[in-house]
């Protein structure tokens, strides 16, 4: 079996977890069931060791960005997931490279010619990592100091 076929099925289990924990209708959150097992497949001390830990955390911090639910509880769910695992550090690396992708590679928008990013989605989006990212800034700042 090969790498590809060994972490497609964990980005899809990562990618049911993360749609649980972020429905299009508002739930409270739920620590145990989706949350734990995200946890789980993202965990260092797991045994066996999760096959592709990069991952799914990128398929967790894509839905948290692509999610319907208000950034606040998108932020409150990646937070909860990254902090029990200890990778805040990982989801802001990613959380940037998302942004820089959305700003076009160099931190602010493309020019309202360029049609790819003047969609009011892009620019939806890019304010969502944005928040994400001060969010789990935040934290970090807070838990280092």
């Amino acid at each position: 079996m090969n790498k590809r076929e060994r972490e497609t099925p964990r980005a899809r289990e990562a990618w049911s977890h993360c749609r649980s924990l972020l429905p299009p209708d508002p739930s409270p959150l739920d620590t145990s069931g989706p949350l734990r097992s995200l946890v789980a497949l993202l965990s260092l001390q797991a045994q066996p060791r999760p096959l592709a830990p990069a991952l799914v955390l990128g398929v967790l911090v894509n839905a948290a960005v692509l999610s319907t639910e208000p950034v606040g509880r998108a932020a409150e769910v990646l937070r909860a997931v990254v902090h029990r695992c200890g990778l805040a550090t990982e989801a802001l690396c990613v959380l940037s490279s998302v942004e820089l992708g959305l700003a076009g590679g160099d931190g602010n928008m493309r020019s309202p010619s360029d049609a790819s990013s003047s969609s009011s989605s892009s620019r939806g989006q890019l304010r969502r990592t944005r928040a994400l990212r001060d969010a789990l800034t935040q934290d970090t700042a807070t838990e280092t100091c």
